[in-house]
């Protein structure tokens, strides 16, 4: 066991999975904390001229 937990691979930085159960858990059990956590933003596409010029007004409220 000793050896295991000193060559266990460390994972670096959260994987997509785990933030979002770190969302669903905060959502559910913790609701009040959620809006200060957490943002919904709504989806754009960068590659055009108006996702380009939402982009930073988006940022600022955030």
């Amino acid at each position: 066991m000793l050896d295991w937990d000193k060559d266990a691979p460390v994972q670096e930085g959260k994987t997509r999975a785990f933030l979002i159960g770190d969302a669903v858990h905060t959502a559910i059990l913790e609701p009040e904390k959620f809006p200060l956590r957490y943002v919904s933003a709504p989806e754009l596409d960068l590659r055009t001229k108006d996702g380009k010029k939402r982009y930073p007004i988006l940022r600022k409220k955030i």
